[in-house]
Order: structure tokens, then C-alpha cells, then sequence
């Protein structure tokens, strides 16, 4: 293991997935990471979230 292994972490942000809340928590987040002057720069990522990826929901 070499000497650096990069930047420590400060701190963590972490979230409820609880769709009705979500919004106002990414709010809340993005505000913390520009204030800590953080670099945020979001891009476009499409992933599954919970049971959206199963058979049972896509089927009729």
C-alpha cells in the first residue's frame, strides 16, 4: 500500500429514499456541498431504484 491514498473524507451527506421527500433533501444536500465549497456538478445517470428492476412490475 503506498503512503497516499488520497484525500480523507470530512464528512459524509446521506439521504432517505423516500420519494416524497426527496426533493427537498437534494435541495438540502446541493446547498451543503456548495457551502463547503465543493464542486457540484451533476450529470444525467439513469439507474434502477427499489423493485424497478423486476420482473413482477413489468409484467400486466
Amino acid at each position: 500500500m503506498s503512503a497516499w491514498a488520497g484525500p480523507a473524507f470530512q464528512s459524509s451527506l446521506t439521504y432517505q429514499l423516500d420519494l416524497t421527500t426527496l426533493p427537498d433533501q437534494a435541495t438540502t444536500i446541493t446547498a451543503k456541498l456548495k457551502a463547503g465549497g465543493i464542486g457540484y456538478c451533476p450529470e444525467w445517470v439513469i439507474t434502477g431504484t427499489v423493485l424497478t428492476l423486476t420482473t413482477t412490475l413489468g409484467r400486466d
